[in-house]
């Protein structure tokens, strides 16, 4: 995840990209993206596999935070 993270990050310098968006593989998997800072799309924090975001910003801020 940290990689697709850097990779979006670095995308964004050469196109307007808004967030990061994924599957969860499950709803586990969707609690912990939650605890990372990703965002349920509108109606899909019930569903088995819910499709989630984290918005740009959230990523080069914790990655901020990371290094300092």
């Amino acid at each position: 995840m940290i990689h697709a993270m850097e990779t979006t990050v670095q995308v964004a310098e050469l196109v307007g990209i808004y967030a990061l968006i994924l599957q969860a593989g499950d709803a586990g998997l969707g609690k912990m993206y939650k605890k990372w800072g990703f965002t349920y799309f509108l109606g899909e924090e019930e569903k088995p596999q819910p499709n989630m975001f984290i918005a740009l910003d959230t990523i080069k801020k914790g990655a901020a935070e990371a290094l300092s």
